[in-house]
């Protein structure tokens, strides 16, 4: 609805509906086929601005017919340009003829004026009637007389209001009681009740086709204005509102809904809606005590509209929260503070092999030992979000993995939540991953075997070769022999190696003192490379947490990349290495101990630093480059991570293990 007049076409030439609608400045535009239903509309809709279609065989004599009983509905005649049909139509006083072959602009600016030009005409009359009602002497009034009872119970309507669970119902059962109750045969509630904005008609009884096909905005003038005033609207009101345009406005709504009053529905941020009723089945008007009556009933109206559209909103939203819930793929179980299940998800009935219905409500530790001393845990708030425990499940093979989240404010508990998640792809991913960096590397150590051997056996079979020839040299004899006995010792050294290296011990994992380890694998760096030959400086810091690890296997990596370091530096001038360790705290994976060798040798070849963990790769004249591998292969059985980073001034060798959750060394 807005503050243009009705406007109504009256055609059966849809091409012809279709342009006037598109070119019309009007956003409404009411498309009539039949005679009957234009004047139906007309005696809704008076007076409106008429657009007219002369070409009918009856249309003259409709017109004639509109024109004696709605003389002040603005006509405008659609026809062939000076026809006689178009001449019959202006000779009955249409405002004006318009010929079918028009252009946009030409059509917009004649109805724009016809627009303005009814607009005024209904100003005019709407002054005149009140020019002459303020000179009308009002009835004497009987100061006396006792005041009449409420024909219109309407207090009896509240009891519906308390159902707020369904809005459509709740509207309906009060507009059935309001057309019972108050004798009227059209009432009708608009609301909005949805994020749309939109007010259109959720319950009525009686109600016009027109006003069911309604829609308005919050930007409507006419739902700014009863914003804005906030007060009842009726017809014999309508000559106290003081801006005519307004009074306009408010009597096009009247006639549009049929309604004889309109009463808000105002809420604590906007306005909820309005009621409106119609005439009164007996004739009679609505006393005073009638309107308090629906005044105080609108209050309580929109206090439970605005409460089931609140409800409405909440159960949206909690409709929304549960289809989430379920559609997530981690099991989701959220326990109260007493300890028992509230919720369980169908990822978690799927996971843990348990049905939702044999869980609800039961106490935790229907979930089994494990998972409910992880969720008792929680509750008492003696483990964090970032702890997380992983195992395989006996029955159904899969990995899984449960972390748990408190629920508190403050001292306040109220629950707490466990989440499951499936890591059986990601293990099954993890395993080829280590079985694709297995395959490569035995076949990196394969080819650098091959030619390792190669080498020797060079030298052996090229003195073989040669041995006949020259047998009776003596000398050649002797350099034959010692050749053969080093190369022999260097073939066995290199298969002594690769077999320790293949054949490691499997780690024995117990709870050990990681700074202790670091000690001793720096006393054996010491001993292999040469004894003070360089200072290793210590920065440990105090509460390092213990980690669960083999001790033996832990101590030859620290000794294996600091003796790298030490022997990198065996030439340099002023050689350094600092040595420290600390802990770190992660979200995601929990405590950890870096220890971080950094020395100043100057960095390592970039050539070859993609090949530092290859087998056999090594600058040393003399080893077999199996150290950072074997070291490599240790952080990784351990969980940890190894990283190497180096530049021109030296080179750093990172390394991370997790460090067993709350337990500290003990300080010697």
């Amino acid at each position: 609805m807005t503050g243009h007049p009705t406007c109504l076409l009256y055609t059966t030439d849809d091409v012809l509906a279709r342009r006037v609608r598109a070119y019309a400045p009007f956003p409404e535009v009411a498309h009539i086929e039949q005679a009957p239903d234009l004047k139906r509309a007309l005696q809704q809709h008076h007076p409106a601005l008429l657009m007219f279609d002369v070409r009918g065989s009856d249309s003259i004599g409709l017109l004639e017919s509109i024109r004696e009983d709605w003389s002040d509905t603005l006509v405008i005649a659609f026809g062939v340009s000076r026809s006689d049909p178009v001449f019959h139509a202006l000779d009955l006083g249409v405002y004006a003829d318009q010929d079918l072959d028009f252009d946009g602009a030409s059509l917009e600016s004649l109805l724009k004026q016809a627009a303005d030009h009814l607009m005024l005409a209904e100003e005019l009359r709407i002054l005149r009637t009140s020019h002459e009602s303020a000179y009308r002497v009002p009835p004497p009034s009987d100061s006396g007389a006792k005041r009449s009872e409420s024909t219109l119970p309407l207090r009896r309507l509240l009891q519906p209001l308390r159902h707020f669970d369904n809005v459509e119902e709740l509207l309906q059962g009060i507009i059935d009681g309001i057309a019972s109750t108050a004798v009227v045969l059209r009432a009708g509630i608009f609301a909005c009740v949805d994020e749309a904005g939109i007010y259109r008609l959720h319950a009525g009884i009686g109600c016009l086709d027109d006003t069911r096909e309604m829609t308005l905005t919050r930007d409507d003038p006419f739902v700014r204005w009863l914003e804005i005033n906030a007060q009842l609207i009726s017809r014999s009101s309508l000559q106290f509102v003081d801006q005519v345009g307004d009074r306009m406005l408010l009597q096009r709504t009247l006639d549009k809904l049929g309604a004889e009053m309109i009463i808000p529905l105002s809420g604590r941020n906007q306005m909820q809606g309005w009621l409106f009723l119609g005439r009164r089945a007996t004739g009679g008007s609505f006393e005073e005590s009638d309107i308090q009556d629906v005044m105080m009933l609108a209050e309580h109206v929109s206090t439970s509209l605005e409460n089931a559209t609140l409800y409405r909103q909440v159960a949206q939203q909690k409709a929304f929260a549960e289809t989430l819930l379920h559609a997530l793929p981690t099991g989701v179980v959220s326990i109260n503070s007493e300890g028992r299940i509230d919720w369980f998800n169908d990822a978690a009935e799927s996971l843990m092999n348990l049905k939702r219905a044999d869980v609800m409500h039961q106490p935790v530790k229907i979930l089994g030992p494990k998972v409910a001393d992880k969720i008792h845990h929680a509750l008492r708030g003696t483990t964090k979000m970032e702890d997380v425990d992983e195992w395989q499940d006996k029955v159904s093979k899969r990995f899984l993995s449960l972390r748990t989240v408190r629920l508190a404010n403050g001292d306040r508990c109220y629950g707490a939540v466990a989440f499951i998640s499936d890591r059986s792809r990601e293990e099954l991913l993890n395993r080829r991953q280590q079985e694709l960096d297995r395959a490569k590397f035995w076949t990196e150590l394969a080819a650098s075997m091959s030619h390792e051997i190669r080498n020797p056996m060079v030298a052996i079979k090229t003195f073989a070769q040669l041995l006949p020839e020259r047998y009776n040299d003596s000398e050649f004899r002797t350099e034959f022999s010692s050749l053969m006995s080093h190369e022999v010792d260097r073939l066995d050294a290199i298969i002594q190696q690769i077999n320790n290296f293949a054949n490691l011990p499997d780690p024995q994992m117990e709870i050990i003192d990681i700074v202790e380890c670091i000690h001793e694998g720096k006393n054996q760096a010491s001993v292999r490379v040469a004894p003070g030959s360089t200072t290793i400086q210590m920065d440990i810091e105090d509460g390092i947490p213990v980690v669960r690890g083999d001790r033996r296997a832990l101590t030859d990596c620290f000794a294996h990349v600091l003796a790298n370091a030490m022997e990198a530096l065996k030439q340099h001038q002023q050689p350094e290495i600092v040595l420290s360790a600390n802990m770190l705290t992660s979200s995601g994976d929990g405590e950890t101990v870096e220890i971080v060798i950094r020395d100043n040798a100057g960095g390592i070849d970039l050539t070859i630093l993609s090949n530092i963990f290859s087998p056999f790769c090594t600058t040393k004249p003399r080893p077999m480059g199996l150290g950072l591998p074997i070291v490599q292969r240790t952080i990784a059985d351990h969980g940890g991570h190894l990283a190497v980073d180096t530049d021109e001034s030296g080179t750093q060798v990172k390394i991370t293990l997790p460090a067993v959750q709350h337990m500290q060394r003990v300080p010697v």
